[in-house]
């Protein structure tokens, strides 16, 4: 996922002037768009904070930047979700209360994450 980010900053930084400008410009929409695909994997793999850096790494000028900041908003509230109910499914089983910890454990295949599931 790294080398996308790399890449994404190499091509952005040919000069507006520059003959391979307009291809540049293709291979960073088309790349922009791959490492949404590549933050979405890494956030299902539990992988949060490399998901939005590295969806940080995409040009502000790109049609995939549109859905960056949402896209973080609604993982980090999936996330906070997660860790809810995973705390309240340990508090459970530490109390000794089973049937809760199952029920909390139940609700985590609910949470639109693969890490939590």
């Amino acid at each position: 996922p790294t080398a996308y980010a790399e890449a994404l900053q190499l091509a952005n930084s040919v000069s507006n002037t520059h003959p391979l400008r307009p291809e540049s410009d293709r291979y960073i929409q088309q790349w922009s768009t791959k490492v949404l695909d590549l933050g979405e994997d890494l956030f299902q793999e539990g992988k949060m904070d490399e998901a939005i850096k590295l969806l940080r790494a995409i040009p502000d000028d790109t049609t995939a930047y549109k859905s960056v900041n949402s896209r973080v908003e609604n993982w980090q509230t999936t996330w906070k979700k997660g860790e809810e109910i995973f705390e309240d499914a340990q508090t459970a089983l530490q109390d000794e209360n089973f049937s809760v910890a199952l029920a909390e454990a139940r609700k985590l295949l609910r949470v639109r994450n693969q890490y939590w599931n």
